[in-house]
């Protein structure tokens, strides 16, 4: 998440700034976390069709399923397309937990 926030290589994908991670048990919290900006929106899975218990794509009609179905198919295709680098290497966080190659 950082890298594709960080990069500019991805404009028109909105990420939310991570301030905190930790991916461990090992951790005060006893559990992996992530403490981000909230990611403003509806989660799919609480959109339901009125007088109906359909659920996420279900409770849509076609062309909504069909908007949401192309919406994440293009960012698939965005986050896939190769990226050019100068240095052979891996994406590591510096010091300031920001992404460099």
């Amino acid at each position: 998440m950082q890298f594709v926030r960080a990069s500019g290589s991805y404009p028109d994908i909105l990420i939310p700034q991570v301030h905190a991670w930790d991916v461990s048990f090992s951790n005060p919290a006893g559990e992996p976390y992530v403490l981000m900006d909230i990611a403003h929106g509806r989660k799919l899975d609480n959109l339901t069709l009125d007088n109906n218990n359909l659920r996420g794509l279900d409770g849509m009609s076609e062309v909504q399923q069909l908007a949401v179905i192309k919406t994440l198919a293009k960012l698939q295709s965005t986050l896939s397309a190769p990226l050019l680098f100068d240095k052979i290497g891996s994406i590591t966080l510096n010091d300031e937990r920001i992404p460099t190659v």
